[in-house]
């Protein structure tokens, strides 16, 4: 029956998404209840290199999926894509390590990271998997590309953003990594040339075809919002 069949959708969904969280377990279960506990403990997971790993993930697959979109690589678009889920475990693992140090003070002391740090990294975090979320969703047009004749002009303005999005993606992690305020407000600062050369996109895609435009804004945007997310990286070092 329906009520059945439902109760089995939600063991899959439960299962499916605990497939995807790092040390997560079932540990009990019977026809009414999934019982699920995390077997890591918060003390053992370092905090720093945690969040340079998902920062390195996350940095890897922006990098590949540029690389996907000029050079035509179906295989590297499809590798990006599946290599989101190693992100978003890495993430969650993280984000029940930061709460864990929120709710108990004398872990966070022993662990290295003040409340303050806490809050940070959490967003931060966040910042670094919508990055992943992000450079996903470039692989899958760099795949539906393939089908189009894509102008020198078009290649060069996008060629020009990647690379400023990817400078401040890697200095406002190393400036909060580090602490240096005056990296930080460089990053801040490169923003504008990001702003500049989305006005010059503007004009461009205006001569485009529309199912062409419609492909090309959406990857744009995507470097916008990595260059955004990037830049307030950098803005917790100065806060």
């Amino acid at each position: 029956n329906s009520s059945a069949a439902s109760d089995v959708y939600k063991r899959q969904v439960i299962k499916s998404t605990k497939d995807r969280l790092i040390g997560v377990e079932i540990v009990e279960e019977n026809s009414q209840e999934i019982i699920l506990n995390c077997l890591i403990s918060p003390t053992i997971i370092p905090v720093t290199k945690t969040l340079k790993r998902i920062f390195l993930l996350s940095n890897k697959m922006y990098e590949e999926a540029i690389n996907a979109l000029f050079e035509g690589d179906i295989e590297l678009a499809k590798n990006v894509i599946d290599r989101d889920e190693e992100v978003d475990r890495l993430y969650f693992l993280f984000v029940r390590l930061i709460r864990s140090a929120i709710q108990d003070p004398k872990l966070a002391e022993k662990i290295g990271v003040s409340p303050l740090e806490c809050l940070d990294y959490r967003i931060v975090a966040k910042n670094l998997e919508l990055i992943a979320d992000l450079s996903v969703l470039i692989a899958e047009k760099a795949i539906l590309l393939k089908e189009y004749q894509v102008s020198s002009d078009v290649i060069e303005i996008i060629r020009k953003l990647a690379e400023h999005v990817k400078e401040i993606m890697y200095n406002g992690m190393q400036a909060l990594l580090s602490g240096d305020i005056k990296k930080s407000k460089q990053v801040i600062e490169m923003r504008k040339h990001v702003e500049e050369l989305l006005n010059k996109s503007n004009s461009i895609l205006l001569k485009q075809s529309i199912n062409l435009a419609v492909h090309l804004d959406t990857i744009i945007d995507c470097l916008d919002k990595i260059g955004e997310y990037g830049s307030d990286i950098a803005e917790y070092v100065v806060a």
